[in-house]
């Protein structure tokens, strides 16, 4: 779920889309990505350069069958991103891009949290393979960085992701390793990605 102004935007995994909501009512203003996602997951909204107007990373969690990781090869759609525009009464969406690395440390295998950080030109991704887990770091326009944050800090699952901003530039990411028996909290500088505890 992404809250951004007085719009809620709600990730379907099921029903492989996007629901809209005007709030506080929630009011439905309609749905996007039926046509492209298959198996949707995390999502990050931030306001676009004109008015009513929004970017939306979603990332897209497909699988070969149940539980089968696709192929490097086939990992070029994991995350794709909208320029959505909200009315008085319904929302549009277009889809603008579609990324993820094939081959090399930026592929991302299951995926699931995504934040963005504009000022920062960052999104950060959670890889959540069992054994591998960690989060990605790519820039606004679908770039691997080359950034890992891992260092044995998710040896369970990386989940979520939040940006504690303290004006425009500084700050801390909060993360989650979720385990079957405890959840830890992890801390980034916002600027650096260094662990703060």
């Amino acid at each position: 779920i992404a809250v951004i102004d007085d719009v809620a935007l709600v990730v379907e995994r099921d029903n492989q889309r996007v629901q809209v909501f005007r709030l506080p009512a929630f009011t439905p203003l309609g749905t996007f990505g039926a046509s492209d996602l298959r198996k949707p997951y995390g999502i990050a909204v931030y306001p676009a350069a004109d008015r009513g107007a929004y970017v939306a990373y979603v990332t897209d969690n497909y699988e070969l069958t149940e539980d089968v990781v696709p192929p490097d090869s086939m990992l070029g759609e994991r995350v794709r991103q909208y320029r959505v525009t909200v009315g008085a009464d319904k929302v549009q969406a277009e889809l603008v891009s579609t990324f993820g690395d094939t081959s090399g440390p930026g592929v991302l295998k299951v995926v699931e949290s995504i934040a963005a950080d504009v000022p920062n030109n960052r999104l950060l991704i959670a890889e959540e393979l069992e054994t591998a887990s960690h989060i990605k770091v790519y820039t606004l326009d679908g770039k691997f960085t080359g950034k890992v944050l891992d260092s044995g800090l998710f040896p369970n699952q990386a989940e979520g992701i939040i940006l504690y901003a303290c004006g425009d530039t500084a700050g801390y990411w909060v993360t989650t390793d979720q385990g079957m028996g405890a959840n830890t909290f992890h801390v980034f500088d916002r600027q650096t990605l260094a662990h703060v505890g």
